[in-house]
């Protein structure tokens, strides 16, 4: 396949390069030939006809067979790289099928020895596990995979998050079932994170084989029809060595924090100023942040308006890391507090704050010069 584009762009090469050649020729010879009153102008005219007859659709084949070529190595290219996706994804599935039945027999096992309540419950996550085996053990037909719409960068990113979330969450159903004896309270959450490890896997196919790009902006955002404005600067853009002023205070950007779970995409700013650490909670298009200072280490006080599982990706002044996977519970208490927790791999971080208006905010991109 390859050979014969390189063919038709070599041959399109001497087609063109021909041309040009016997244009120039000709050109040259009917000049000399009139100048000797050899030629008379009205066979020039003729030459001139004749030259543009042969040389102008020499180069334009020419031309066509580059420009053709062109698109085809580009369409090789894609074709290349969705049969490494596929291969890839293959690897990855097998290792998700491992993983499952293992998590599964460990699950089983737990069950035998379980009181009645927490057994059922272990019970359902061990179902679900084998129904994300079952899905994971479907085959993909390559004609159907070559044929979906090709990704982006960004989505490829997605795709890695998925993986990350999967795994993680696989890896600790079945470390918690290789433990002491559950409770319900423990086996109840093995079935939500069961449960979270088949959702992460029915948007991973959506993204590689649908082509269903996630969407920049949160779902009610887009509910609600509101434009962000295209020309202001938005905190999510700003990076390490930027600033951040809230009325009098000034802040450094010292680390730009990405978090992906359930299909959805938001960041933070790790800020630094003369009063100590803040944390700027931002989601994508919206108006409003949520500006927090950290607490002693525990959950914050009030209900729990979410929590969950995400992958994390962290630049930082001094470098950065992706594929960090976290826990995180945002809680909501009396007097209008938010709560956020999280559970690094390094230990655990507790912050509360209040949310804010973006319009209150000053932002410098440029503060501090790259290092």
């Amino acid at each position: 396949m390859g050979d014969s584009y390189s063919s038709g762009r070599a041959f399109g090469t001497i087609l063109v390069a021909t041309g040009v050649a016997l244009g120039i020729l000709g050109l040259v010879w009917m000049i000399a030939n009139a100048r000797a009153g050899l030629l008379e102008t009205g066979g020039f005219v003729l030459g001139l006809a004749f030259l543009s007859v042969l040389v102008v659709p020499m180069v334009l084949a020419g031309l066509f067979l580059w420009r053709r070529a062109a698109v085809e190595d580009q369409d090789t290219a894609d074709v290349q790289e969705r049969r490494r996706q596929l291969q890839s994804d293959e690897v990855f599935r097998h290792l998700l099928r491992m993983e499952s039945h293992h998590a599964g027999e460990l699950l089983a096992a737990a069950a035998s020895r379980a009181e009645a309540g927490a057994r059922e419950s272990l019970l359902q996550a061990r179902t679900a596990l084998a129904q994300l085996e079952d899905a994971a053990s479907r085959p993909v037909m390559e004609a159907a995979w070559l044929e979906s719409a090709p990704m982006d960068r960004r989505d490829m990113r997605n795709v890695a998050r998925c993986d990350d979330l999967l795994l993680a969450g696989l890896r600790r159903i079945r470390d918690a079932a290789a433990g002491g004896a559950l409770d319900l309270s423990a086996a109840r959450e093995l079935v939500d994170l069961a449960h979270a490890a088949e959702r992460q896997f029915a948007l991973r196919q959506d993204l590689l084989l649908g082509g269903r790009s996630l969407p920049a902006v949160s779902p009610l955002r887009l509910l609600k029809g509101e434009q962000p404005d295209p020309a202001g600067t938005r905190p999510e853009s700003l990076r390490p060595g930027a600033a951040v002023s809230l009325g009098p205070d000034d802040y450094l950007v010292v680390a730009h924090i990405t978090y992906f779970a359930e299909g959805r995409e938001w960041h933070a700013l790790a800020l630094r100023g003369e009063g100590g650490e803040r944390r700027l909670q931002l989601e994508p298009g919206a108006d409003t942040a949520l500006f927090m200072e950290p607490v002693e280490t525990g959950s914050p006080p009030g209900s729990t308006e979410e929590s969950g599982t995400a992958s994390v990706s962290v630049d930082g002044l001094e470098g950065g890391a992706e594929g960090i996977v976290v826990d995180y519970r945002r809680t909501r208490a009396d007097g209008n507090l938010t709560g956020w927790w999280e559970r690094w791999p390094e230990g655990e971080r507790s912050y509360t704050g209040r949310r804010i208006g973006l319009s209150e905010l000053k932002l410098w991109p440029a503060a501090v010069g790259p290092r």
